[in-house]
């Protein structure tokens, strides 16, 4: 769905976002890749380094659906969702076997989310559902702190992180897979509450949720 806004809906997105955004991905002269931000194609876009990014996380970032600049030089990243199970689980255990890369990837992780989540919104004891139960909600937060970091010498001066959700996506064809506005509402408010009652902090860290009734984009 996230294609289908980008490359016929631009103008009702710039709209709803009240900005004029250039698409960096998912864009058709690329087949609608979906980027990391630390590959080539995407830091040299942004004015930035692979490098930036040693020791903060590790080689394997999370994809993003969408990444776009407006007009005034904000980078805006972009997480979809079309049914509340992509979002409700987490995949980031602590791994009980004795292989050493994942045990440190596991600890680089550990250390930019928890730092993050209590440095920034002065959460303490959530460790499980930052690192695991929203543990995608959570990276996303702590990737655009870390862009905001990497601003002052790049090609944008400023971030924002759209968790953009779809209610009733003609694309999923399962009539009870469909999400209401209402649902995907009190999903967030949860998961902001769950996390250490960060809605207000998010908000005023440039986080925006926008939920969109895809059928009228279809």
């Amino acid at each position: 769905m996230m294609q289908i806004m980008v490359d016929k809906h631009k103008a009702e997105l710039d709209a709803l976002l009240k900005t004029e955004l250039t698409w960096l991905s998912p864009i058709k002269s690329s087949n609608f890749v979906e980027y990391q931000l630390n590959g080539n194609v995407i830091s040299n876009e942004l004015g930035i380094e692979c490098k930036d990014f040693e020791g903060f996380w590790p080689q394997r970032q999370p994809q993003w659906d969408g990444i776009a600049i407006s007009k005034d030089k904000t980078l805006y990243l972009f997480e979809a969702k079309s049914h509340l199970s992509e979002i409700s689980g987490g995949n980031n255990l602590s791994p009980n076997e004795q292989n050493s890369q994942k045990i440190e990837n596991f600890k680089i992780k550990e250390e930019a989310i928890m730092k993050v989540a209590k440095e920034l919104y002065g959460v303490i004891g959530k460790d499980y559902n930052w690192m695991h139960k929203y543990y995608q909600v959570a990276n996303r937060l702590v990737f655009l702190e870390k862009m905001k970091e990497l601003s002052p010498s790049s090609n944008y001066k400023d971030v924002k992180l759209v968790f953009i959700n779809f209610e009733k996506d003609p694309t999923w064809m399962i009539d009870n897979k469909h999400v209401s506005h209402q649902e995907w509402i009190d999903k967030f408010d949860k998961i902001f509450c769950d996390l250490g009652n960060i809605k207000q902090k998010c908000i005023e860290n440039g986080v925006i949720v926008l939920t969109i009734n895809a059928e009228s984009y279809n």
